[in-house]
């Protein structure tokens, strides 16, 4: 690994990785569909959680975009409820002083990001891209806002959907646990807390100096 490059950024999923809000994503997609007279319980929807709605609800049934819509209004609702990881702020703070890049990629609409206190302000939301996750395109995009390669990042995220595309970038993949048991072979590393990503790096760092 002599050779390769050193990490200088992070790339985020927002949704189960830094905010705890994958239960209340899938009631608030569980209401939209019920209201459309469609009934799909939350073990269809969890593994889903993450790709572009639309696609979300061409895979379940209905008209696309009017439940997503449904769903985005059903979980802005809840938003007084959802909370980030506790570890989240002080381990971006972190990452901050020690001048790495950072960004989030999300399958969220930019009308939801606005709302929201991002502890990360450089975001790739649905809205910028035409192809979301798994497809590697808004990773592409980070990338170009952060000035970097994709051998020059972490991606960190809660499900094969944000690390598919992180290999298909040269990234290297890191899958947040956040306490589930849960393996895939995409992951070339697992912690299972957020802040667990500062000790990575440096791990990491230091063997492609070896």
């Amino acid at each position: 690994m002599a050779n390769s490059k050193i990490i200088r950024g992070c790339i985020f999923d927002l949704d189960g990785t830094l905010l705890d809000s994958v239960e209340l994503r899938i009631d608030a997609w569980k209401k939209a569909f019920e209201h459309e007279g469609i009934n799909v319980d939350a073990d269809t929807i969890r593994p889903l959680i993450g790709i572009p709605g639309v696609e979300l609800v061409r895979r379940i049934g209905g008209n696309p975009s009017k439940i997503e819509m449904m769903q985005e209004d059903n979980f802005r609702q809840s938003m007084k409820e959802v909370h980030y990881f506790p570890d989240v702020y002080s381990t971006i703070d972190q990452l901050y002083r020690n001048g790495f890049a950072i960004s989030i990629v999300t399958s969220s609409r930019r009308t939801m990001m606005e709302k929201m206190d991002l502890p990360i302000q450089d975001y790739v939301c649905i809205d910028d891209v035409k192809i979301g996750k798994p497809d590697p395109e808004p990773y592409i995009k980070a990338l170009e806002k952060m000035h970097l390669k994709g051998d020059e990042v972490v991606v960190v995220g809660d499900v094969e959907t944000d690390l598919i595309p992180a290999k298909k970038i040269g990234a290297i993949a890191v899958l947040v646990r956040h306490g589930r048991e849960i393996e895939t072979e995409i992951a070339d590393f697992y912690i299972d807390d957020i802040k667990e990503i500062i000790p990575l790096i440096k791990f990491i760092n230091k063997t492609k100096k070896i």
